[in-house]
């Protein structure tokens, strides 16, 4: 391997660690703990990492509950609200993480559908979008949100229609370790030509 190679090995691993998540381990936030009624702004610790979940609209747009029989996907308590003007649910996190996945159900209370879809944006510019169906059996529409990216601290969570979240999970980073291997793959390489 050329220093040239070594060299843009080096910058490009590096360029891996400046996006790599600071939170080292995984998060779970299923609002199982958390009393019924409990309004947003929300605060939830799990494994060090504390969500903090909020609506531009607060004090208590979304609260704790049990959505009962309408998702398949949201068991037990979840977040969410039911009303007429559906607004932003915003998670922000005490440590940048890396990714984040939940179940999600979408209260089309009007039935006009057409438009079932969720979307996540970060503070760092990251987005992606779900679409939801209705499960055979269920009257609204759902589905399973994941997103990977740069790290962020914030998603914004918008719909068209009310949100319910719930068994929302951020992964162990993999970046790290990987990030490890590959740097002591390219150094024991160089020492082997060097020799």
């Amino acid at each position: 391997m050329s220093h040239r190679t070594t060299l843009i090995a080096a910058v490009a691993a590096l360029s891996l660690a400046s996006t790599a998540p600071a939170f080292a381990v995984s998060a779970f936030y299923d609002f199982e703990s958390q009393t019924p009624g409990a309004a947003t702004p929300l605060s939830i610790t799990n494994n060090g990492l504390t969500a903090t979940f909020s609506s531009p609209s607060d004090p208590g747009f979304y609260s704790v509950g049990n959505t009962g029989g309408l998702f398949a996907g949201l068991t037990g308590q979840d977040l969410s609200y039911s009303g007429y003007s559906p607004d932003a649910l915003v998670i922000s996190f005490s440590a940048p993480i890396g990714a984040l996945s939940f179940n999600f159900g979408l209260l089309d209370i009007f039935g006009i559908g057409g438009n079932d879809t969720l979307t996540l944006t970060t503070n760092t510019g990251g987005a992606t979008t779900a679409t939801a169906r209705v499960v055979s059996g269920y009257a609204y529409p759902e589905g399973f949100l994941s997103y990977t990216g740069p790290s962020f601290t914030t998603a914004t969570l918008t719909s068209a229609y009310d949100i319910a979240i719930d068994n929302v999970s951020v992964p162990e980073p993999a970046t790290l370790g990987m990030l490890g291997v590959g740097l002591a793959g390219l150094l024991a390489s160089r020492r082997r030509r060097a020799a």
